[in-house]
């Protein structure tokens, strides 16, 4: 809990504004050109670097290097034979920002890895790294196999992009054998199961090759902090305190790495889907699909993804918007013990 909650509600108050008009706009964009980074209010830097929004459970990572590449992470091995979960997040996300979810498994004896993907949260990527799904793919799985927990992690949930990843865990690797502990996967609110629109990759283009644009965007979408349009997008609730929460893990996401990822997303198309189709029945491994009812970012992927292949279980979350493992976080990980029958 954020040691001055009144505090921030204060300066939040202080610092919102009316709409911009279209000449303030043009202004906030020529701030970023010239100076590349727009700096951040009063209220926007006690956030950063405020550390006890974070669980410290969750906040006590560790780091181990692979490769050239530094990852930060958390085992927390299971008790009295629990099923461990690797936790995988998405887009510009940390695992640290799921940190009640982690903590609610760990409470109910369940063993967790979870760990930020190179160029995301905590962990590093040097510049110039495609971060592409493959990419993140592959490492994800040098993590697991530099720690050794092959035999241990028998569930994957995989959050919005990390349901991508999750899924080429097992379609590249499954001729490996590394993943027969496996008994059940989790896509939650995972990426549309469609090309991606014109308007979508051009923008993608534009933030990618003009990043001082992606820094000005993202400053007029939080004008009003935890009012702000941005914020409602990705997360469904009236708690002040879980909204100033997802503000800010929103301000240490990494612009560049964040529209790297964007830039270089392939969709799963319905090769890939048969393929993972084929691992998971023959596997024996339980497929659930979840979706948010308030969605507004991936909104019905799951169902649609079900309805392709047309197996495991589909999940309608009830006052879930995008991020409910953030606001939703205990009753998602107590339907979660629910639906193994651990009652």
């Amino acid at each position: 809990m954020p040691q001055s909650l009144e505090k921030y509600l204060t300066l939040s108050k202080q610092e919102q504004s009316p709409p911009l008009t279209f000449r303030q706009k043009i202004s906030i964009y020529f701030q970023s050109l010239i100076y590349g980074s727009i700096p951040f209010t009063p209220l926007e830097q006690i956030l950063i670097d405020d550390q006890s929004f974070v669980d410290p459970i969750v906040d006590a990572n560790q780091f181990i290097t692979i490769d050239q590449y530094k990852i930060s992470y958390i085992y927390i091995p299971a008790k009295d034979e629990k099923e461990t979960v690797l936790v995988i997040h998405g887009v510009g996300g940390t695992f640290k920002q799921f940190d009640s979810f982690i903590v609610e498994l760990i409470q109910l004896g369940y063993g967790v890895l979870a760990f930020d993907q190179p160029g995301s949260g905590d962990s590093l990527a040097p510049p110039n790294t495609k971060l592409t799904s493959e990419f993140l793919t592959k490492y994800s799985y040098k993590l697991i196999e530099k720690l050794n927990l092959f035999d241990k992690i028998s569930i994957i949930l995989g959050h919005s992009y990390g349901s991508q990843i999750s899924i080429n865990l097992l379609i590249n690797y499954n001729n490996k054998n590394v993943f027969h502990n496996i008994k059940e996967i989790w896509l939650v609110t995972p990426p549309p199961f469609k090309e991606r629109s014109k308007v979508d990759l051009l923008r993608t283009t534009l933030f990618h090759y003009n990043p001082w644009v992606f820094e000005a965007f993202r400053k007029i979408g939080r004008l009003n902090n935890i009012n702000s349009p941005s914020l409602k997008f990705i997360i469904e609730t009236d708690d002040e305190y879980l909204r100033f929460k997802q503000l800010k893990f929103n301000l240490k996401m990494n612009s560049k790495n964040f529209v790297n990822q964007r830039y270089h997303w392939i969709p799963l198309i319905s090769n890939d889907f048969d393929k993972f189709k084929n691992v998971v029945q023959s596997n024996q491994i339980q497929l659930y699909l979840v979706d948010g009812d308030s969605d507004k970012v991936c909104k019905n992927s799951a169902e649609l993804i079900y309805n392709y292949l047309n197996i495991g279980k589909y999940i309608l979350f009830e006052k879930g918007g995008h991020n409910f493992l953030v606001d939703r976080s205990i009753e998602f990980a107590k339907l979660f013990q629910k639906l193994q029958g651990n009652q």
